[in-house]
């Protein structure tokens, strides 16, 4: 995660939260996984459309190495 991290643009501080979900219920179904990445910066909301852009090598890192 820490090389992921170093690709965050400089200035900011940000929040990240990672929600996994696994639902095992039933033995005859596959497992359910559901993953979910926020990232939001020091106003507390949501990075919008412009950072969005700004931090996608950030959330590509994360898919290809943690999710």
């Amino acid at each position: 995660m820490k090389k992921c991290v170093k690709l965050l643009p400089d200035g900011h501080s940000y929040s990240i939260n990672i929600k996994v979900t696994a639902d095992k219920k039933s033995p005859d179904q596959k497992d359910i996984i559901t993953q979910e990445l926020n990232i939001s910066d020091e106003t507390h909301r949501e990075v919008g459309e412009q950072r969005q852009e700004e931090v996608k090598p950030f959330i590509q890192c994360m898919i290809d190495n943690v999710l």
